[in-house]
């Protein structure tokens, strides 16, 4: 009984003993760990500090990529309205011009459909005149071909008179009466006795000239 009472007294002290040893120990690692609370907190504190600058940063970066890429847009739609309103205008113009061309071809056409008009009028009454000019002459011509076969007709009927045989002797006579007619008043007859009959020789004989062999 006393060698097991002594045996807890000095197993009593060996675990006094080992607590002794353990408890600096604790201490020291308590306060060293108490010691590096703080760093870890700053240390903390600057990692979230970081990491909440680079937040902003990636977010302002972000931000401002999306407003150039807003802008470039806006602005590529403004040019591309720029371009829809310059050709917008440039069609209107076409467009104007086009129907001022529509109306001038418009009115010429009016103007040439008159001119037809007037122009088939008058052939019109081109024509008729022709026509009545055409049956005119066509009853001239029958007119005249019923004067012509009605004068043949009364020459045919009408005997043609009988032509009077004029002899020598009266042939003769009627040219003395047309001499004496056609005499002025001054001519004066030749007397019958000096008038010679029978033939006459007009050469002169050697006698009456004077030739002597």
């Amino acid at each position: 009984m006393t060698k097991k009472r002594i045996a807890d007294l000095l197993k009593e002290e060996v675990e006094k003993t080992n607590e002794t040893e353990q408890t600096p120990a604790k201490i020291a690692s308590q306060t060293q760990s108490d010691s590096e609370s703080p760093s870890a907190t700053e240390q903390k504190s600057t990692e979230t500090a970081r990491t909440k600058k680079r937040t902003s940063k990636t977010v302002a970066t972000t931000a401002t990529a999306k407003k150039a890429a807003v802008n470039s847009s806006t602005k590529a739609l403004e040019k591309k309205l720029a371009e829809l309103e310059t050709a917008l205008k440039k069609a209107q113009t076409q467009i104007t011009g086009l129907q001022e061309d529509i109306e001038t071809h418009q009115t010429r056409i009016f103007e040439l459909k008159d001119e037809l008009s007037a122009s088939q009028k008058a052939t019109a009454d081109k024509v008729e005149e022709l026509t009545k000019a055409t049956a005119e002459l066509e009853t001239a011509k029958d007119t005249i071909r019923k004067i012509t076969a009605a004068q043949a007709e009364a020459a045919e009927k009408t005997e043609e008179p009988k032509q009077q045989v004029i002899h020598g002797a009266d042939l003769a006579t009627n040219r003395n009466t047309l001499s004496l007619r056609n005499r002025p008043r001054s001519y004066k007859t030749i007397p019958e006795y000096a008038i010679q009959r029978g033939e006459h020789n007009s050469m002169l004989s050697d006698d009456d000239i004077g030739w002597v062999d």
